[in-house]
């Protein structure tokens, strides 16, 4: 329900402004594979086959990959992505747009579990409600942008 909102308040603002430079970045608590991303918000990772006013999932890719920024039950899940509009891709924007291949996600070692089962997961606040000192159960992500 929350992809096919956010879907909604997209396509008003490319109704008023097919050129809107629009950024979605955040955990949306499913992969870019998963239906929500794909047919609800219509974020998609292959340039050639999208239609006007769909949006390109800058994550796609690294999760193809085997990237992930969260580490549950034996498995690496990238549901902290960043989606944009067409019109922030750098051959449909003489201004700001984004820069190809630029998603990353931010994993440094110090941010990492140094050993046993969940070693190179995250370093968790809490676990099973005891403080660790930890950062996040996720790892941020970003992409560049140019001018």
């Amino acid at each position: 329900m929350a992809a096919e909102l956010l879907r909604k308040k997209v396509s008003e603002l490319q109704a008023k402004n097919p050129e809107a430079k629009v950024v979605i970045m955040g955990d949306l608590n499913d992969d870019p594979r998963n239906k929500s991303v794909k047919k609800s918000l219509l974020a998609h990772d292959n340039l050639k086959k999208m239609a006007s006013g769909e949006l390109f999932n800058t994550s796609s890719k690294t999760f193809k990959q085997g990237y992930g920024t969260l580490f549950y039950r034996g498995t690496w899940n990238l549901f902290d992505q960043i989606i944009i509009s067409q019109s922030m891709l750098p051959d449909k924007s003489s201004t700001w747009h984004y820069k190809n291949d630029s998603f990353s996600v931010f994993a440094p070692e110090w941010m990492r579990v140094k050993e046993g089962d969940y070693k190179g997961a995250p370093f968790r606040t809490y676990v099973s409600g005891r403080y660790q000192n930890g950062f996040s159960d996720h790892y941020p992500v970003f992409i560049q942008i140019s001018k």
